[in-house]
């Protein structure tokens, strides 16, 4: 993640440095998997899902 993320600490992460990209990384999330359901068959994830309704005004 440093190659990525200069300076990540995963026990100190500041979501205000990605607050702004997660619309674009939900969008990229459910375009590889638009049903939610591939974390069932696949090592991946439907955290789409929750990014949605948490940011749903």
């Amino acid at each position: 993640m440093l190659k990525h993320v200069p300076a990540y600490d995963k026990t100190r992460i500041d979501f205000a440095r990605y607050r702004d990209n997660v619309a674009q990384a939900t969008a990229r999330a459910r375009k590889l998997d638009p049903s939610g359901e591939e974390h069932a068959r696949n090592p991946s994830t439907g955290v789409w899902r929750l990014t949605d309704r948490m940011t749903d005004p």
